[in-house]
């Protein structure tokens, strides 16, 4: 499968294609002119690029933002557990961006030792990009920044403190595990990030770099050890976060990776197609079901003649169903063992939550005559509810919290409860079916 990675910066915009992780070619264009026409354009010319050279037979594409345009902060929390983290993050973020929580996406990145690297997009970013790269026929599986892929670049794990330096990023890695990442733009913010760690009595051990001058650098980082990056042949240094990026993807650890899609933004396609798959490899099993009642009828009655047929039939059947195998020695083995599979995958995409169940169970909870009114409610994966709605008073949503709690959810939090400028008070709950 070929991957496009799309490496969006400040002024230009630099498109990678890639085969299991390896480099096919490398397209580049300056953004000129403002606003959204310059980047549609530019985008437009490295898409026209590789169209030319590979063609449009791209399995998937990443796109990394700018990390100048990226809101970075460093947070402390008592878990480490993802869910837990991204749960909270906006609570952590309330008061130290210049846009309200619910303006930004968010993602974190695990630092050790409780602390985590918040990293948030505005909203009107991630839709506008999207909106100018669906006008063009392509829909992003995944879309971050190429600044937190940095570390892929060198082999791990390994002992000591080493730093990455390519063009436009900084990322330092300790004993294999990620203790910072800074979008750098000269040698005066190499500078500044050098200090830092300073400050934080961080001694970096080796620097690996590509585009920079190793002088220079050997005397901000009081002589350590200097390792030029190797990159493959043609990919030039301001390609190096997106071969890092597909590095990463064809290891298949994208999943691990700050991702702005999500939520309203989130890529479905992978998703329904496998969902589409499913239903149709269940309604052949169906069939293929009814093959097999037919033959162990014709084994019970000792019809010998039409048992032969039907076992024919069936293995046909079952190599027209999975043509990816060796002909069916034992059909019906290999069909209850796939059918069993197929069970676990449906059940694993939430197919078993009854939706006028949920809804139903909520709102038999709701206080009678407490005034409350549900404006949103969400199901999501795993049994999650997330409700929001209005109620009189703030004692009111408090009531409606220990209701739910003591109905048909668990582990329910009271969120963002607000004074409405009309009266009243706005609520967000969270929580999880029973």
């Amino acid at each position: 499968m070929k991957v496009l990675v799309l490496d969006i910066g400040s002024e230009r915009v630099l498109a990678g294609a890639f085969e299991s992780g390896k480099p096919l070619a490398f397209f580049d264009a300056s953004i000129e002119g403002p606003g959204d026409d310059g980047l549609k354009a530019a985008l437009s010319a490295v898409m026209d690029q590789a169209a030319m050279k590979r063609g449009r037979a791209f399995g998937r594409v990443l796109v990394s933002l700018p990390p100048g345009e990226l809101i970075i902060r460093v947070v402390e929390m008592p878990f480490s557990e993802r869910k837990k983290v991204l749960e909270a993050l906006p609570f952590e973020l309330a008061g130290l961006l210049h846009v309200e929580v619910d303006d930004v996406v968010m993602d974190a990145v695990p630092l050790g030792a409780g602390r985590f690297l918040a990293v948030a997009a505005e909203r009107r970013l991630v839709r506008g990009h999207l909106e100018i790269l669906n006008s063009m026929g392509i829909d992003p599986c995944w879309m971050g920044s190429g600044l937190f892929a940095a570390d892929a670049l060198i082999s791990s794990p390994a002992e000591g403190a080493r730093a990455v330096l390519v063009p436009g990023a900084f990322a330092v890695v300790d004993n294999g595990a990620p203790r910072l990442f800074k979008p750098v733009s000269g040698i005066e913010s190499v500078h500044l990030a050098a200090e830092f760690l300073d400050a934080e009595g961080m001694a970096i051990d080796e620097v690996y770099s590509i585009g920079w001058d190793e002088g220079e650098l050997a005397e901000i980082f009081h002589g350590a050890r200097q390792t030029r990056l190797e990159l493959p042949a043609g990919c030039p240094p301001g390609g190096a976060l997106a071969l890092a990026l597909a590095v990463i993807e064809d290891s298949g650890r994208l999943a691990e990776m700050v991702n702005f899609r999500r939520g309203e933004f989130e890529y479905t396609r992978e998703k329904a197609a496998k969902m589409r798959g499913l239903k149709t490899a269940a309604v052949l099993a169906f069939v293929l079901a009814l093959l097999l009642a037919g033959d162990l009828y014709a084994r019970y009655m000792g019809l010998s003649d039409e048992l032969d047929s039907y076992n024919e039939a069936l293995r046909s059947q079952y190599a027209e169903l999975f043509p990816g195998e060796r002909s069916a020695a034992d059909p019906v083995y290999q069909l209850e063992t796939r059918l069993g599979a197929m069970d676990k995958e449906l059940a694993a995409t939430g197919r078993g939550v009854s939706s006028l169940d949920a809804l139903l169970g909520i709102s038999e909870a709701v206080p009678d005559d407490a005034g409350i009114k549900f404006t949103e409610i969400v199901l999501g994966p795993e049994g999650r509810v997330v409700a929001r709605g209005e109620a009189p008073t703030f004692e009111v949503a408090g009531r409606l919290k220990e209701a739910l709690a003591g109905g048909p959810l668990k582990d329910v939090s009271l969120d963002e409860t607000r004074a409405r400028p009309g009266g009243g008070t706005s609520f967000s709950l969270n929580a999880y079916l029973r």
